[in-house]
């Protein structure tokens, strides 16, 4: 409880200098679907990988600050889309959601995405 308190503090007195924060979603790329968790069997490694993850937004979630994944770009390496994580102080979900708006319509990321996973998906089968 003691560790729920001293999160809430921190991003409290952070909040009181900053308006809203933009972290990685995580220190990873997100995985191709045929690599996913869901395709395998749960064993200690997965379980590692999981808190990989979500290492940068489970301490936001303790906190109970309003948070939330905008797409903000295309991996070059896997094609997969990269999450940027919008973090707005308690109770300012409304700035978080202007915010993301705002990102979305300037940067555009998933506009070609479609196009981008066809040509991926017809290269994949071809080899």
């Amino acid at each position: 409880m003691r560790y729920l308190q001293s999160l809430q503090d921190v991003f409290g007195q952070l909040f009181q200098k900053v308006d809203i924060l933009l972290t990685p979603v995580s220190p990873t790329v997100c995985p191709k679907l045929d690599q996913g968790a869901w395709n395998r069997t749960w064993n200690e490694d997965l379980a590692a990988e999981m808190v990989t993850h979500l290492q940068y937004t489970a301490p936001i979630n303790f906190a109970g600050c309003p948070a939330m994944s905008v797409p903000c770009a295309i991996g070059s390496y896997t094609g997969m889309p990269v999450g940027s994580h919008l973090i707005a102080p308690v109770g300012e979900e409304k700035r978080l959601f202007n915010l993301a708006y705002e990102l979305e319509a300037e940067l555009k990321p998933m506009a070609n995405l479609g196009n981008m996973l066809k040509r991926r998906w017809a290269t994949d089968q071809r080899n």
